[in-house]
Parts: C-alpha cells; sequence; structure tokens
C-alpha cells in the first residue's frame, strides 16, 4: 500500500540550513574547548613541579632536624645504592650547599660546580640550594641572642628546570627556624 500524501500537513526532520547552522555552532564550541587544553596541561605541569619542590624543601628541613646540630646532615647525591652526605653546622653564618635532584626527588650531584652549571641532558630537574644564618635577634620580641641560643634561619632554595639559565629558572624559597 502506498502512503497517501497528505499537503495539509508539515514535512518532519530538520531543514538543509537549520543542520548546517547547528554544526557550525557545534565546531566553534569544540574549538574553544581544544584551545583550553594546553593552558590546563601547563598549569597542571607547574602545580606538580611546585608540589615538588615542596617536598625536597621539607625533606631537606626534616634531615637537618633530625641530626646534631653541629654535623646537620644534608643528603647530596648517591653513592652507589647508598646515599652521600655533606654536613653543615648550624650555629656558622654563610653556609651553602648544592644539590642536583632528578624527577622524582632523588639527589644526583654533590659537585657544586656541576650543581650550579648543570650539564644540558642530564636527568637534574631541580636545583636546590640551602642556606644557614643563625639568629641574632628573637623574632618575637627583637631582643638580642647570644651565640649559644643555638637558633638558626635555614633557607632552601629550589629552582627549575636546573639545566636553564638562571634567569629562567622557576624559584622558590622556604625558610625554617632550627634550633639546638
Amino acid at each position: 500500500m502506498k502512503p497517501i500524501f497528505r499537503p495539509d500537513r508539515p514535512a518532519a526532520g530538520f531543514s538543509l540550513i537549520e543542520i548546517v547552522l547547528a554544526l557550525g555552532v557545534f565546531s566553534i564550541a569544540i574549538v574553544a574547548i581544544l584551545g583550553l587544553f594546553p593552558t590546563a596541561l601547563d598549569a597542571a605541569q607547574k602545580g606538580r613541579q611546585e608540589a615538588q619542590a615542596t617536598i625536597l624543601a621539607r625533606g631537606v628541613f626534616s634531615t637537618l632536624r633530625g641530626t646534631p646540630f653541629d654535623r646537620a646532615a644534608v643528603v647530596v647525591g648517591l653513592s652507589g645504592t647508598n646515599e652521600a652526605y655533606n654536613y653543615l653546622n648550624l650555629g656558622t653564618p654563610g653556609q651553602q650547599r648544592f644539590v642536583l635532584y632528578d624527577f622524582t626527588g632523588k639527589p644526583l650531584s654533590q659537585n657544586p660546580e656541576a650543581a650550579i652549571n648543570p650539564v644540558r641532558g642530564t636527568s637534574a630537574i631541580y636545583l636546590v640550594t640551602i642556606k644557614t644564618d643563625p639568629v641574632t635577634t628573637d623574632p618575637v620580641t627583637g631582643t638580642p641572642l647570644t651565640a649559644a641560643s643555638g637558633l638558626t634561619n635555614v633557607s632552601v632554595t629550589v629552582e627549575y628546570p636546573a639545566a636553564a639559565t638562571p634567569t629562567v629558572r622557576s624559584q622558590h624559597t622556604f625558610q625554617s627556624l632550627i634550633s639546638k
């Protein structure tokens, strides 16, 4: 049986113009959304690097607090499967140590020259600088302290990427007071 044509009834479906307009709006929306992906990926990478910088600094502070004040250990590299240490006397002003770390947070180098001028192509991602400065005045009251007070301001600066020139590295500085 043949369908009966009824001219008083409107045709069902979309016109070609409606379909083209809908596809145009859809494609503009997709292009706008895809344009956000590089920005989101950059933000995620930066957040991951900032979190790793914080973890490295907290690890340095934790290690310094867990060792004797006059022989505070800093992990400065790996010697085979063992960690290599360099020692600081937290009561001595102006001490400075450099350590290179890979992306997982493992120390790579105890060579200060390699840490200051990392070679491109190495696995070093983070350059960590540890500086000490004994506190001479009470941070709350402002009164002078004696050298025997045993309070030192430790500054840990984490820079990345390590192989970049110093002017383009991202830098985060963390400070903590460590006592005897």
